[in-house]
């Protein structure tokens, strides 16, 4: 469903990850994702995580609107923006980055 919905673009294909990110049952199985679907190229894991950031962003400024008048509780943005599911997600690419960022430097780790 996602992809008949979003596209085919670098954009489009990171909304997608998110998307399957925010779904996924644990944290390995977000790492895998990542890992499958971006690989080694830390540009795309710096998009990525400007995304994952921008949701952040949004989530929590959205979990801090004023209730709208008549509204006797406020409603969720989505039960899919969950910040701390998101943050869970932001670590786990900064954490892949590191190490990219690490391999691509040729230094040894011994």
């Amino acid at each position: 469903k996602v992809e008949a919905v979003i596209g085919n673009d670098s954009h489009a294909r990171n909304l997608r990850i998110l998307a399957y990110c925010l779904k996924a049952r644990s944290d390995e199985e977000r790492h895998q994702l990542i890992l499958d679907e971006l690989g080694m190229s830390l540009d795309s894991l710096d998009v990525f995580s400007d995304l994952v950031s921008s949701s952040i962003d949004y989530a929590e400024a959205r979990s801090n609107d004023d209730f709208m008048p008549g509204q006797k509780e406020k409603a969720p943005v989505s039960p899919l923006l969950n910040v701390s599911k998101l943050r869970s997600i932001k670590d786990t690419v900064e954490r892949i980055k590191a190490v990219q960022s690490w391999k691509a430097s040729g230094v040894s780790q011994n």
